[in-house]
C-alpha cells in the first residue's frame, strides 16, 4: 500500500471519527434515527473526500451505499413506533372509559343510597 494512499486514508478516518463524535455529543438528545442519517451522511462525505483526493470512484461511492443498508432497520423501528403509539393510545383510551363508567356507577349508587333510584321514572 503506498504511503500517500495509506496517510489519506488515515487522515479521513480522523476526520470521519471526529466528526462522528461531535454529532453525538450535539445532537445527543435527539432521536437515534435522525443520528443514524447524520452519521451516515457523515461517513459518505468522508469517503467521497478520500475517493476524490485519491481518484478512486470505488472508495468515493462503495462505502455510502453500503452504509444505507441499515435504512431498512430504520423504517421498522419508525413502524414499531407507529404501532406501539397506536397501541397505547387505545389503551388509554380504554382506561379512561373504564374510570367513566366506574364513576357514573359509584354516583349512581350513591344516588341509590339516598333514596334517589335512577332506575325510577
Amino acid at each position: 500500500m503506498d504511503i500517500q494512499i495509506a496517510g489519506t486514508v488515515a487522515l479521513a478516518w480522523l476526520a470521519v471519527f471526529a466528526l462522528l463524535q461531535l454529532e453525538h455529543a450535539r445532537w445527543r438528545d435527539i432521536d437515534f434515527r435522525l443520528r443514524y442519517v447524520l452519521g451516515l451522511g457523515t461517513v459518505c462525505l468522508g469517503c467521497l473526500g478520500a475517493g476524490v483526493a485519491l481518484g478512486s470512484l470505488t472508495l468515493a461511492i462503495v462505502p455510502g451505499l453500503l452504509a444505507t443498508a441499515g435504512l431498512p432497520i430504520l423504517i421498522s423501528y419508525a413502524n414499531e413506533d407507529t404501532a406501539k403509539r397506536k397501541e397505547d393510545a387505545a389503551q388509554k383510551r380504554g382506561e379512561l372509559l373504564g374510570m367513566a363508567q366506574g364513576i357514573r356507577k359509584v354516583l349512581s349508587q350513591e344516588a341509590i343510597d339516598r333514596g334517589d333510584d335512577p332506575t325510577r321514572n
